[in-house]
């Protein structure tokens, strides 16, 4: 009876020993697959992760490659456009330089104008103006009534002018260089220094002609020299002075010269002729 007893509690304890068994067989089989199941879904979501990024940097290249190709068709598209604007803006700008700076030149020449408007018809300047005309036109007369021929007259009024020009040009190079300093001198000074060189060179001439005339070869000399060199001036400047009534009497004897030569030449040459003969 014992016997049963103790084979029953060993089956039994068999039974749970194998129950448990299984039960840990079972449970380790179901880590296992648990185990291959999420390693599997570890990897597929790996996968899964790794193609959407790469799908995403795919799409970026192509995005960058396809954003450069419209880049470069746009470019080629609308660069003879731009280039077109850039000269039709670049026209304009000159265009409208060259217009301001005429509009400026005119209105510097209206100003000027206007100046000139003031100062020869408006003020007391006018007046004065006429006197000096006056008083040059009744010293041209007068020089006309004691024998001045009309080049000579126009000359002296010409030299004047320049003189007077040249007179107001230092005065005016003196207002420029005036400054509060001593620098308004220097117009001064050069005028002097301009004299005295100029005063020297006459004496230095003058002194050289009295020194050669000393002697008689050098003094021969130096004038035929001075004839020769200043011979074809002296006549255009003689000529020049001639009126056109003298001149013209001037060259109906200089024909008559040449008429009594040629006839004089004929006969000369009958003459040898005839006694060759």
């Amino acid at each position: 009876m014992k016997h049963h007893r103790d084979k029953a509690l060993i089956l039994r304890l068999s039974n749970t020993a194998s129950k448990f068994d299984n039960k840990q067989l079972f449970s380790a089989f179901q880590m296992i697959k648990n185990f291959s199941t999420a390693k599997k879904n570890v990897q597929g979501h790996s996968k899964q992760v790794s193609s959407r990024n790469l799908g995403g940097v795919l799409a970026k290249i192509y995005r960058r490659k396809l954003l450069s190709h419209y880049t470069h068709l746009r470019r080629q598209v609308f660069g003879a456009k731009v280039v077109n604007a850039k000269k039709k803006l670049m026209f304009a700008h000159f265009i409208s330089q060259s217009v301001r700076d005429a509009f400026d030149r005119w209105k510097k020449k209206a100003l000027y104008a206007q100046t000139v408007v003031e100062v020869n018809e408006i003020g007391p300047i006018v007046e004065e103006v006429l006197d000096a005309r006056m008083d040059v036109q009744n010293l041209k007369q007068l020089m006309a009534d004691e024998g001045f021929t009309n080049y000579e007259v126009e000359d002296v009024a010409h030299k004047a002018d320049r003189k007077g020009l040249e007179l107001m040009a230092r005065s005016v190079a003196r207002w420029k260089h005036w400054n509060g300093t001593d620098d308004y001198l220097k117009p001064k000074m050069f005028d002097r220094w301009r004299r005295f060189v100029k005063f020297r060179k006459i004496v230095k001439h003058w002194l050289d002609f009295i020194a050669n005339r000393n002697q008689h070869r050098k003094a021969d000399l130096s004038y035929a020299f001075l004839k020769w060199k200043h011979f074809f001036a002296d006549k255009t400047i003689h000529m020049q002075k001639k009126t056109r009534s003298q001149l013209m009497h001037r060259g109906v004897l200089a024909a008559k010269r040449l008429e009594v030569l040629a006839d004089a030449t004929q006969q000369d040459e009958d003459l040898v002729n005839h006694i060759s003969d």
